[in-house]
């Protein structure tokens, strides 16, 4: 009896466990990329609210065991990479759960178009990504447009000449009010002037996970259509990891630079808020263009099982010493800072704050919604110095003072404010199929806008003038609707096509109100309507594994911008100027008297642009070439003095017919181990196909008397370098790295007589950066130390201008000479 309960005892201790296993189980699969679909070793796996986690394999195989069962969620991290989370019920019975990652920046990719990412050897585009790590090389302190150089067929520069201030870029000849810009697919263009004021968003570049630029034709995936270009900034640090982030740094021309940022780090492998607040300060290069910029970045991450929310809210107040008026060449000769506003308190004040909310939810494994909220508020001033103006044009009337002289003109200064809003939502449904992805939505938003000027000091002024007297004011509103449809589809293995089109419509409409002078028939308004269908296509096909080819064909439509809509020199706040208008209609008041005049039928056409792309590709495990062609015949350029009055004045008008052309290539090769050469050359052609200027004539007593017309067909587009290159040598180390940058500029015309006393000369930049880390010092994660040298060998050179006819000279705004900035880093 005693051996059988023994045996019963020891058969129980030895299966008891088997007993107790079988309550348990185990989950297992492979983590991999969901673009290259390779594995990610090192991902975390965790089951939420429990102990149970591994970590893959260098596979990205992963296995966790020995779970008791029950509903669980499985949550999935790597840095660089969104946050995965999916539900499991565990039984008895192993569960095999594979995850895909979608990258936050596509590792290895050469390109990336706006909207959704384009892919590598799949879309038909040509396009450029910056990463945030290229970016942490090249920015110490200039704006975004100057991290862009290195991109073919890219041209940036500010007119303060050092990097900083108002900030411009042009691609293939096009200003960047024919680019397109975004900040995480939300349109940065002004509604208005379309333009892109860069000086608003200070320290943005601190905060930018990546940059992708697409050069030609932008995708209509955000409904925006682009014609040089589009650039869509995609902010948000990369690492989940919690860190607090210093950086300060001083160089030359008194700039100075303070930032810090904070990252919480994945909290519950579902919450992240990230925090940048930084100050810029500097004198410029030029004279009296010096910066004080205050700034601020905050971002809040929710990641759902199937749902991800962001919420950003950026921007800070910014006061920019003005620099946008060129300087004659006969004082650059004298002095090279030379800046022709002598005024010192010619500022622009604005602050503009930004608010984003950016929802994804996760439908099924091949259905996601996208909506994206955003509202942006601004309100600012710039003020200048006007000398001996007309009283009548700032609102007064001419007086008489004690001795009974008449006062017709006075020096005086005024501020033009602005207040400006916009709130939009752009819905995105994305489908994924077998044979490719679908992609639908919209793009919708209101703006609207109040401008006005004050009087804030005058010389002289009438008896009964009050402070701050307001002289003109005017208010604006546009609605914008844009729905698009985007298809990348894979006919073979091998061949990919890409079709997609945008119907776009747009209403704008203008009134001043009755302020001072703008009285009766010297008060406008108008309303404008313009409907556009902006078609695209495009094939890629993989010879080899290393080998590809596309070409694509598109065309976009741009409407005029406000200023389009009136006279060159001439503006809304200008009193006695109507807008170039065939028609008007008069209003009247009850009473009979003129109350404002009411225009239609603008004199200024949409442009349109039709763009032949081809392109080709090779990539191997130490090189890396691209080249591309393109022809773009852009109709209806607006220029100035293309048409004339019914008196027969010369006024803005359009350019019959344009051609920009040119070719791009950009290689990279791995010399050795953390050194690499790289480099990109761009040759283009902008000139006048169909172009007739008008010029007017005038007696010896400026007396208008007639216009000539000069016909400018087949000459060059003024404003945009013929040739540009540059090459660089970079060693990346554990912990030195650095690079040599060499840039050439070509030659650039000041006007479109194409003389060649009305050029710039080429120039040739070469820039030095340096950078040392440090692990691990007094408790400190690490310290890296910065240096940059740029132009080092103090080259003399402008970068922008135009012919003054008036002044019969020409205008530059000149560049920096030699000049350096140090910086320092460190992370608790």
């Amino acid at each position: 009896m005693k051996r059988l309960q023994f045996l019963i005892i020891v058969l129980g201790f030895v299966f008891s466990p088997i007993g107790l296993f079988a309550q348990q189980g185990q989950i297992s699969g492979k983590v991999t990329n969901a673009v290259s679909h390779r594995g990610l070793a090192g991902a975390n796996v965790v089951l939420a609210g429990t102990k149970f986690g591994t970590m893959a394999d260098t596979a990205g195989h992963y296995e966790i065991t020995h779970i008791p069962p029950g509903r669980y969620e499985v949550a999935v991290t790597y840095i660089g990479y969104t946050v995965a989370k999916r539900h499991v019920i565990i039984g008895n019975s192993p569960v095999v759960l594979n995850f895909q990652l979608q990258p936050r920046v596509l590792p290895g990719q050469e390109v990336v178009i706006t909207a959704t990412r384009a892919v590598n050897r799949e879309t038909p585009v040509t396009f450029t990504n910056i990463t945030r790590k290229e970016l942490s090389k090249t920015y110490w302190a200039q704006d975004i447009p100057m991290l862009l150089t290195e991109v073919p067929g890219v041209y940036a520069y500010s007119d303060a000449g050092n990097g900083l201030g108002y900030a411009y870029v042009k691609i293939r000849g096009f200003d960047q009010k024919r680019v397109s810009v975004m900040i995480n697919g939300i349109p940065l263009n002004d509604p208005e002037d379309h333009q892109v004021y860069w000086v608003d968003m200070p320290g943005l570049a601190a905060s930018v996970q990546d940059i992708q630029i697409q050069r030609g034709v932008g995708s209509s995936l955000y409904g925006s259509s682009s014609f040089g270009g589009s650039i869509n900034l995609v902010t948000g640090e990369p690492s989940t990891d919690s860190r607090i982030r210093v950086i300060s740094g001083m160089g030359s021309y008194n700039t100075r630079k303070f930032s810090i940022n904070l990252n919480s780090g994945l909290v519950n492998n579902t919450y992240l808020i990230q925090g940048r607040f930084s100050k810029v300060l500097s004198d410029g290069y030029r004279e009296n263009t010096g910066i004080n910029l205050w700034a601020y970045f905050l971002s809040a991450m929710r990641y759902g099982l199937n749902t991800t929310t962001k919420i950003n809210v950026y921007g800070g107040p910014e006061l920019t010493h003005a620099g946008w008026y060129a300087s004659p060449e006969s004082e650059l000769v004298k002095n090279h800072r030379y800046n022709p506003i002598q005024y010192k308190n010619t500022i622009d004040n604005f602050n503009q704050p930004h608010y984003e909310l950016i929802h994804t939810w996760r439908l099924s494994d091949n259905l996601s919604l996208n909506n994206t909220l955003f509202y942006i508020h601004g309100i600012g001033y710039y003020e200048g110095f006007k000398s001996h103006k007309k009283l009548v044009n700032f609102g007064f009337q001419p007086f008489y003072t004690p001795d009974s002289s008449l006062v017709k003109r006075t020096d005086l200064v005024r501020q033009k404010w602005v207040k400006k809003d916009q709130i939009g939502w752009i819905p995105r449904l994305d489908w994924k199929h077998k044979k490719g992805t679908l992609s639908l939505g919209l793009n919708t938003y209101t703006y609207w806008s109040t401008h006005w000027g004050n009087v804030i000091w005058a010389a002289q002024l009438p008896p009964n003038a009050g402070p701050n007297h307001e002289y003109y004011r005017y208010k604006t509103k546009k609605n914008l609707g844009t729905f698009f449809v985007h298809e990348l589809y894979h006919i073979t293995p091998a061949l990919s096509a890409m079709g997609e089109f945008n119907l776009q419509l747009q209403k704008y409409n203008f009134f001043q109100e009755q302020v001072a002078n703008f009285k009766g028939e010297k008060r406008n308004s108008f309303q404008v309507t313009y409907t556009f269908w902006n078609p695209r296509f495009g094939l890629n096909y993989n010879l080899s594994k290393r080998l590809n080819f596309y070409g694509n064909v598109s065309v976009a439509h741009r409407e005029p911008s406000d200023d389009d809509l009136f006279d060159v020199w001439q503006g809304p706040d200008d009193i006695g100027v109507h807008p170039l208008f065939a028609k008007s209609d008069t209003v009247r008041k009850a009473n009979g008297v003129v109350d404002y005049v009411d225009w239609r039928n603008p004199l200024t056409k949409p442009e349109a642009l039709l763009d032949f792309e081809l392109g080709t590709g090779y990539k191997s495990d130490r090189f890396r070439v691209h080249a591309d062609v393109y022809w773009m015949n852009f109709r209806n350029e607006i220029v100035p003095y293309s048409q004339v009055d019914k008196d027969g004045f010369p006024i803005k008008g359009n350019a019959e017919k344009t051609i920009h052309r040119g070719i791009e290539t950009s290689l990279s090769v791995r010399i050795l181990r953390g050194l690499q050469a790289s480099g990109a050359l761009s040759i283009s052609q902008n000139y006048f196909a169909k172009f007739k200027e008008y010029k007017a004539i005038y007696d010896a007593d400026w007396n208008f008397i007639g216009a000539k017309t000069i016909d400018l067909s087949g000459n060059t587009i003024a404003g945009f370098p013929n040739l540009l290159a540059n090459g660089k040598l970079s060693y990346n180390g554990k912990r030195l790295s650095g690079y040599m940058q060499v840039q050439y500029v070509g030659k650039q015309y000041l006007d479109n007589s194409m003389r060649e006393d009305r050029t710039i000369h080429p120039f040739t930049l070469v820039n030095l950066h340096a950078s040392y880390d440090l692990k691990n010092v007094m408790g400190l994660t690490g310290l890296r130390f910065n240096v940059w040298i740029n132009n080092v060998f103090n080259k003399i050179y402008e970068t922008a201008g135009y012919y003054d006819s008036w002044e019969g000279e020409n205008y530059f705004w000149p560049g920096a000479g030699r000049n350096y900035f140090v910086g320092i880093e460190t992370a608790l």
